[in-house]
């Protein structure tokens, strides 16, 4: 068990480094996770027939927000940048972007429902009206 703590203690301290370590054990994750941040900015280009409008903007501002910062932390990580490399920082940016896909999938599963039946409502109301 005390092994367990120690460990966590040398990662918890390698955060914080200002020039990053040699070793980058999850470079294939990080990258992978922006090329996932990738596929979710292009594909609902591709189903806009089936996805809501506001959830398609949202959906493609957190991808290219998530590639576009996930590469520069990337590159500074990759080259050994002081401060920009720090794990820390790609750590928060992870952090920051789960919590983002949270409140997206919060959207989705509470709020668009009703806007979408109130824009049936009006679509069906105004069928009715006269028009100008």
């Amino acid at each position: 068990m005390s092994n367990f703590f120690s460990s966590l203690q040398a990662h918890l301290q390698s955060l914080f480094y200002l020039q990053p370590v040699g070793v980058w054990t999850y470079q294939w994750w990080y990258f992978g996770f922006i090329v996932l941040s990738l596929i979710v900015a292009i594909a609902p280009l591709f189903f806009k027939k089936f996805i809501h409008e506001t959830l398609r903007n949202r959906l493609i501002n957190w991808g290219w927000t998530q590639v576009l910062i996930g590469l520069v932390l990337g590159f500074a990580r990759y080259y050994f940048i002081p401060y920009l490399g720090m794990d820390a920082l790609r750590t928060l940016q992870e952090l920051s972007a789960y919590a983002w896909m949270i409140f997206i999938l919060r959207y989705t599963f509470t709020k668009l429902p009703t806007q979408l039946v109130k824009e049936k409502a009006e679509v069906r109301r105004n069928k009715y009206l006269p028009k100008n």
